[in-house]
């Protein structure tokens, strides 16, 4: 079996046994932003806590091109998260002391 790098460098042999290398340094960096507003959901995670509430966090692209990372611990995000997945809907962030605030906008 063999499959294609999305950079289109040269397949790999999913058979093979040698090490793949990567050259991370060939990879853009995606700049961080400071003080997001919104932006839509690429990658999340639900972190279930024995002695506290579930905690949802989420990576963020805004439409300027920046990533974010945002959490939620209201129990009606944890529980819509779990039931569908959010990949690409959009949130709204409250910036707080503690980090980026987010709730489910669409």
């Amino acid at each position: 079996m063999r499959v294609h790098t999305a950079a289109g460098g040269a397949p790999i042999d999913l058979m093979d046994n040698d090490p793949v290398t990567i050259a991370y340094d060939t990879i853009p960096a995606v700049p961080l932003c400071d003080e997001p507003e919104g932006g839509k959901i690429i990658s999340y995670t639900v972190i279930h806590q024995r002695n506290d509430a579930d905690l949802a966090v989420v990576l963020e692209d805004t439409e300027q091109g920046e990533r974010f990372l945002a959490s939620s611990s209201a129990a009606t995000t944890v529980e819509d998260m779990q039931q569908t997945c959010p990949i690409g809907r959009c949130v709204a962030i409250n910036v707080a002391d503690s980090g980026n605030l987010f709730s489910l906008v669409s």
